[in-house]
């Protein structure tokens, strides 16, 4: 009977995300982009690291889909390299923050005593500003892609924790915990056999968000030069070797600009349905 229910549930959230035309839109842009990044060793047609002094600044043709850049690199190259980098940090960010938020929120929301620890250290991490704290963090540690993902990580899982502390706590408070407890049962049993499942449908939807946001930080960063270090392909990197020429050669600009947009659209519209479905009355 549950059985039959779990998939009479998922087979609604299908149904219902489906018929939103808007998501079906960006999803499958988003989806297109996602796609080549991710084959980028098959599909691009260049080196992304290969300079040609010769064929520098070109404008977008048959040979350059892109154009390429100052350095004489083929732009379509280094875009679908760096979308593909991108969602790595992306991917990565969201779930290392994830994971070590919903232990350390789900530890939070059952121990009074490790939620005064746990939660001071959030609300004092969440008063420095994500790009400060980002920043301040590389440069501690040194800039790389690895200390990029884990400084993000860092800066997001505060969020994570809040929302799973939220819900643990909730369910704590349920009468059938407290059978439970009295029956014998030990903290990890109730902490991850009871607490988990019902955190999972928030969290997935803090997910999305992070994941969106991670790629914008990143870019930015990048675009900083604080963050995925040169020549590594990042759309954030190529963003800032056209700085100089950006009325010149719009192409640097225009290209990995709209590639970065249309995925966190795509990315943000598939959380905002995911959760109007998992909770119809958000709005």
């Amino acid at each position: 009977m549950k059985k039959s229910r779990k998939h009479s549930d998922r087979y609604f959230m299908v149904k219902s995300l489906m018929k939103n035309k808007l998501l079906l839109i960006f999803a499958g842009i988003t989806l297109i982009i996602a796609i080549a990044g991710i084959l980028a060793p098959v599909i691009a047609p260049c080196d992304p690291y290969l300079e040609e002094p010769v064929n520098r600044l070109m404008a977008p043709c048959k040979e350059h889909l892109f154009g390429t850049d100052i350095y004489g690199r083929d732009v379509f190259s280094r875009v679908l390299y760096g979308v593909r980098l991108s969602l790595l940090v992306g991917v990565m960010t969201a779930l290392i923050s994830t994971a070590v938020g919903i232990i350390l929120g789900l530890l939070a929301g059952y121990f009074r005593i490790m939620d005064a620890v746990i939660m001071r250290i959030c609300e004092a991490l969440s008063t420095i500003p994500v790009y400060l704290m980002a920043i301040t963090l590389i440069t501690l540690w040194g800039v790389s892609t690895k200390n990029v993902i884990i400084s993000m990580a860092i800066v997001y899982a505060p969020l994570v924790i809040t929302v799973t502390r939220g819900v643990a706590m909730s369910i704590r408070e349920q009468t059938y915990i407290e059978a439970i407890r009295a029956a014998g049962a030990s903290w990890s049993r109730i902490v991850f056999g009871h607490m988990l499942p019902n955190v999972i449908s928030p969290v997935i939807v803090q997910m999305t968000y992070i994941f969106a946001s991670a790629m914008l930080v990143e870019a930015a960063l990048s675009f900083l030069g604080a963050g995925i270090p040169l020549p590594e392909p990042s759309l954030g990197n190529i963003l800032n070797e056209a700085r100089n020429v950006i009325f010149s050669s719009w192409w640097l600009v225009v290209f990995p600009g709209l590639c970065l947009i249309f995925i966190m659209l795509g990315i943000n519209v598939l959380g905002d349905a995911i959760r109007d479905v998992l909770d119809p009355l958000s709005n």
